[in-house]
């Protein structure tokens, strides 16, 4: 598989150390690891090239994790995934610790109203591998349009 990790600039050498570190652990499976840097409020032509790249590579799936923590950058995110499912055929698994339930679901209002046809399924805990159920961790799929609630693992790429 192929795979692209992303962060805000200036955590992406850590990533990128992490990587490096697990080389031996995704090489021998035949995968492909990069790392590159988006800042979601980065309005600059560098940071639209990105999402226009990433736009013609059409993730199939785009992991999000911790993202709906500060309100001030639902908007920048919302705009991210938008870009990203805009094409179709992505699916967004975003999961999150539950903070401020008032704000997440402002999150998810933001999202429902910009984004136009996308899909919201909240995957509920008990669904979950028993190692991973959480009454303090949500997890939703997210897509643009009909989503199958029980999808294939296959090919994936993360972003």
């Amino acid at each position: 598989c192929h795979v692209t990790l992303s962060d805000h600039p200036r955590t992406t050498r850590l990533l990128a150390k992490n990587v490096e570190m697990n080389r031996k652990n995704w090489e021998s499976k035949g995968s492909k690891v990069k790392v590159e840097a988006l800042d979601w409020c980065d309005d600059s032509p560098n940071a639209a090239a990105i999402l226009q790249k990433w736009e013609k590579e059409r993730f199939n799936l785009v992991c999000a994790s911790d993202v709906v923590i500060w309100p001030e950058l639902y908007d920048p995110l919302i705009r991210v995934l938008s870009s990203l499912l805009e094409r179709g055929g992505s699916s967004v698994y975003l999961s999150y610790e539950q903070r401020k339930k008032s704000s997440e679901k402002e999150f998810f209002q933001k999202l429902n109203s910009k984004v136009p046809g996308v899909s919201i399924t909240k995957i509920e805990a008990k669904d979950l591998h028993p190692d991973y159920q959480s009454s303090e961790l949500h997890l939703y799929l997210i897509g643009s349009g009909p989503i199958d609630e029980n999808p294939k693992n296959g090919d994936e790429k993360t972003t």
